[in-house]
């Protein structure tokens, strides 16, 4: 939790705020923020300090599709309570008009129930329940956070992160883990993560919804296949990857293990058995089978482990010789330290990594005796 507060450099008020609120006799909180503006995090830091405060238990949920608060609290909690409980709603955006009714009910038969709820939009209850709105961090934050986080921090590099992030403090701490956790330079890292960069608000799925964007526009609807064009497209222009579908991503991963000299095959679009697509190779020391998982998201959305776990059973159960996770955003912390206690198993190509292959086989796409780079 310390590690957490420590991304948290002002948002002292926010939590003070939240904690106030849901110590006293408050029944619920909303946070309200963006994508990456750390509500998530809010909403945990705040629930580690009010332990004492429920001691009937605190339960972190996240709405998935059909969801409502009734079967979240049902999930974790046994009516009527006992003790005073508390129910964090997390990703509440995606819950139905209908559904965040229940919100009210919930309060008005439980009455030692407390709900926080982190939401992109503000819901509409018939409760007056507080909300939190996360701002954009201050230059001054950004360039405190920067020099506490990076020892011998460039003076430059400051400026260069405030210009990128531009407020974001999940977009910061994204670009600050690669720091740590690749042994490329922090220059080189923003001189890589400037082609990346994207204009205006995502939605959901990852996609620009910015008023008068192209970005729809350019998103391919009759694609046949990933071929040449669709490459030179994503190396001309990186922020090309963004714009495209789901499977238009897994096609480009397989144009780049095929040009690297693995023989793939994908699997079918409504086939869902954990993967993506076969990638084979044979060499002197026998036959490999990898088993490739592939994940358009956006930038501020990483990949968990629970991804990274499932695949792991199914490379056990197909027996393959490894799995491979591939992403345009970045991965968990706890995502990364499964795969090292299983690294000749799993490998984890982040957003990094996909620009190498990207820079590897542009030069000569004729190529075919090119180092593969799954496990290394």
């Amino acid at each position: 939790m310390d590690y957490l507060r420590s991304v948290y450099i002002g948002r002292e008020q926010e939590i003070r705020t939240v904690v106030a609120g849901l110590e006293r006799s408050g029944r619920g909180a909303f946070i309200i923020g963006p994508r990456g503006s750390g509500k998530s995090t809010l909403a945990r830091i705040t629930a580690d300090q009010l332990t004492d405060v429920f001691p009937g238990g605190i339960a972190h949920v996240r709405v998935a599709p059909g969801d409502t608060p009734e079967s979240l609290f049902a999930r974790h909690f046994t009516p009527p309570l006992i003790r005073r409980s508390l129910l964090v709603i997390d990703e509440a955006e995606n819950l139905s008009a209908a559904s965040i009714k229940q919100i009210d009910f919930l309060l008005r038969q439980e009455e030692r129930l407390s709900i926080l709820v982190a939401s992109t939009t503000r819901l509409k209850t018939a409760r007056k329940i507080p909300i939190v709105e996360l701002k954009p961090l201050s230059s001054q934050q950004i360039a405190d956070l920067i020099m506490a986080r990076v020892e011998n921090a460039d003076p430059h590099l400051s400026e260069d992160l405030i210009d990128m992030v531009r407020g974001n403090p999940g977009a910061l701490e994204s670009i600050m883990s690669l720091f740590s956790d690749t042994n490329t330079t922090p220059r080189e890292i923003l001189l890589r993560l400037k082609d990346f960069e994207r204009p205006g608000i995502l939605g959901p799925d990852g996609k620009p919804l910015s008023p008068g964007s192209v970005h729809n526009s350019l998103i391919v609807s009759d694609v046949i296949s990933t071929n040449e064009r669709l490459l030179a497209r994503v190396q001309n222009d990186p922020e090309e990857i963004y714009r495209l579908e789901s499977r238009e991503f897994e096609e480009l991963v397989a144009e780049l293990l095929q040009l690297q000299g693995y023989s793939v095959e994908l699997t079918p679009p409504s086939k869902d058995g954990g993967f993506d697509m076969y990638a084979a190779r044979k060499d002197g020391l026998g036959e490999f089978l990898f088993l490739v998982e592939c994940k358009r998201w956006a930038s501020g959305k990483r990949v968990g482990v629970e991804i990274v776990r499932g695949l792991y059973g199914v490379v056990q159960q197909q027996q393959a010789t490894a799995g491979i996770v591939v992403t345009t955003s970045l991965f968990t912390k706890g995502a990364k330290e499964f795969q090292h206690s299983l690294r000749h198993s799993l490998s984890l190509r982040d957003y990094i990594q996909l620009q190498e292959w990207l820079d590897l086989v542009k030069p000569k796409k004729a190529g075919k005796d090119r180092p593969p780079l799954l496990l290394h």
